[in-house]
């Protein structure tokens, strides 16, 4: 919001997105035309892109937009201001069945929140690792980046929790109600099925995930 003086008292203000090249603004003003506001008021609004990679590609868009505010029936000399988005917009169709496309600000790092009160041992076990491992996966200096490919975590896991570590996981249900295995990092990271992992025995119950024993795979 600004100020007006003198003879001033409102001003049309309009906005329109545009984006790069393999991007469509579907919708590139969040409104019909201008919004005429006076000093105090504010004009709210959406504007959408629509970005189509190929299956099993992605693409890389930026973003921008033109303002307009004029004093209403002026004519404007130099009508707009031009602003762009530091931020790319990264957009793909990389899931297994290449059916959906997902867009993220792929610079602006996503962060996992596990509360404690929540996630019980589980929140406290990835704590630890962070904390205390050699490698420190998960923390800040260290962080785990998503693996979108089923076929490589499902082998990460095997070599972790099953026939493919030095150490497999025994299922004992009588020493754990129902016994599982669960690995950090996670099957699903490009950092796991590492040495070193580590592996938890756990059960779920009432919603809650419990804690029995810890071990690191050692793998050769």
């Amino acid at each position: 919001m600004g100020t007006m003086t003198g003879v001033v008292t409102s001003v049309d203000f309009s906005w329109t997105s545009m984006c790069s090249l393999g991007c469509t603004p579907t919708k590139p003003s969040p409104w019909t035309g201008s919004q005429n506001l006076r000093a105090g008021q504010t004009a709210t609004g959406t504007s959408k892109f629509t970005v189509t990679p190929s299956a099993g590609a992605y693409a890389s868009v930026s973003t921008s937009y033109a303002l307009m505010a004029l004093k209403p029936g002026s004519v404007p000399l130099n009508p707009e201001a031009n602003i762009g988005n530091p931020r790319k917009v990264r957009c793909d169709k990389m899931f297994a069945n290449n059916t959906s496309t997902g867009c993220v600000h792929a610079d602006a790092r996503p962060q996992l929140v596990l509360p404690l009160s929540q996630y019980g041992a589980a929140a406290a076990t990835y704590a630890w690792a962070q904390q205390k491992l050699v490698d420190r996966w998960g923390s800040a200096s260290n962080p785990l980046r998503r693996l979108a490919d089923s076929v490589a975590a499902e082998g990460n896991r095997t070599r972790v929790c099953g026939e493919g570590a030095t150490r497999p996981f025994t299922h004992r249900p009588d020493l754990v109600v129902n016994d599982s295995c669960d690995e950090y990092p996670f099957a699903a990271t490009h950092e796991g099925g590492a040495e070193r992992s580590l592996v938890r025995r756990c059960h779920s119950a009432a919603g809650k995930r419990g804690l029995a024993v810890l071990r690191r795979s050692r793998r050769s």
